[in-house]
């Protein structure tokens, strides 16, 4: 399993885990299996396993992302399953459970906007390469997910890291919207996460955020025609509604919601209750949302 793309390991944001990793950000252990499970015996006693390492070593929350075979799915109601991705014959799940009370606000996620064809105004122009004028915009609209400046300045430096990236610039050049991708090689897949959306607060309201999931997307699957696109959404500032403007589906089943539960945390919205011993004030709930994409849902 490669990892092609990746943002700063320790400052910033790392969604593509590989492997298992006990030292996930937010006092989480994940657990990135590439295996397709056909026997529930086999991924039942796996999730077990690893659950036990992940309280040995104390973590707050585990997670576990796998493919299962599709008439598997329906016999899991045993684990805890909260996000489900049609891919074929298979099915892309994350199996997730926490040691602590809920402590993010819940949203109804079954009833989501349809979607529009936004277009971008004409005072602002889309952009697909960052610069060192970017690194202060940057900063500021990436701060919430814990980029520190020179983490920023790495990250422009290295021209994204190889990651496609999607701007909104002003005619004044000034970034007010940034999301980028990033691309692991997963089992037999190529998964592509959209992630680090952020839109200045002064600039809300038109859109832009779905302008920006729907652009990047569409880099994507121009750069990996065979990939899985997809992006985990924050229930406390409703950017799942942008992506479902943007023609994002949710991971749902009947028996599945598709909601990463107090998942990671964003300096957005108010603060939850601190649960001791675990750092529980920013977390949020996630909704994974996949681009439909005729070369891997038919």
């Amino acid at each position: 399993m490669q990892v092609e793309q990746q943002s700063p390991p320790i400052e910033g944001v790392q969604s593509l885990y590989s492997g298992i990793d006990h030292n996930a950000s937010w006092e989480r252990s994940y657990n990135a299996d590439g295996q397709v499970y056909s026997s529930v015996n086999q991924i039942r006693l796996d999730w077990q396993r690893y659950l036990q390492e992940s309280l040995d070593n104390n973590r707050r929350r585990a997670i576990m992302r796998c493919y299962v075979s599709s008439d598997l799915l329906d016999q899991l109601t045993d684990l805890p399953i909260e996000a489900a991705v049609p891919l074929g014959n298979e099915y892309l799940i994350w199996i997730g459970q926490n040691r602590h009370s809920a402590v993010a606000p819940s949203r109804d996620v079954r009833i989501l906007p349809s979607v529009e064809p936004v277009q971008i105004g004409s005072h602002y122009r889309l952009d697909t390469v960052v610069g060192e004028g970017d690194i202060a915009n940057l900063t500021q609209l990436w701060g919430q997910f814990g980029w520190t400046p020179d983490a920023v300045r790495q990250f422009v430096r290295n021209n994204a890291n190889g990651n496609p990236v999607a701007l909104i610039r002003t005619m004044e050049q000034e970034a007010i919207g940034v999301m980028i991708a990033e691309s692991v090689e997963f089992g037999a897949r190529r998964l592509v996460e959209i992630t680090e959306l952020a839109v200045n607060p002064d600039y809300r309201g038109q859109h832009l955020a779905t302008i920006l999931i729907r652009e990047l997307s569409n880099m994507s699957l121009e750069r990996w025609g065979d990939a899985l696109v997809f992006g985990e959404y924050n229930l406390t500032s409703r950017s799942y509604q942008s992506a479902a403007r943007a023609g994002q589906l949710p991971s749902q089943t009947n028996m599945v919601d598709g909601v990463l539960r107090d998942h990671v945390g964003i300096e957005t919205g108010t603060g939850n209750e601190v649960v001791e011993p675990w750092d529980t004030r920013w977390l949020h709930n996630f909704l994974v949302m996949y681009q439909p994409n005729r070369r891997t849902h038919s």
